[in-house]
């Protein structure tokens, strides 16, 4: 089943440099990508809500939407 996730260029260098701090790891045999327990703490520190736990032990974005006062 396909998820909402950030696509192109965006997704691609936001899922680099997340896995070049190893916030998120690969899924052996898949697509997807699970949050680690390090990018769960940073993500959290960084502000970004709306994760929660699957039934399978892996994490998923809930709807967020974020509004910058700076805008």
């Amino acid at each position: 089943m396909r998820r909402p996730h950030i696509s192109g260029a965006v997704g691609a260098g936001l899922a680099q440099a997340f896995l070049e701090r190893s916030w998120i790891a690969r899924i052996p045999d898949s697509r997807a990508l699970t949050v680690t327990a390090g990018g769960r703490k940073k993500l959290a520190e960084l502000g970004v809500a709306g994760l929660r736990e699957t039934q399978d032990g892996r994490m998923t974005a809930l709807p967020v939407v974020c509004v910058s006062k700076s805008l």
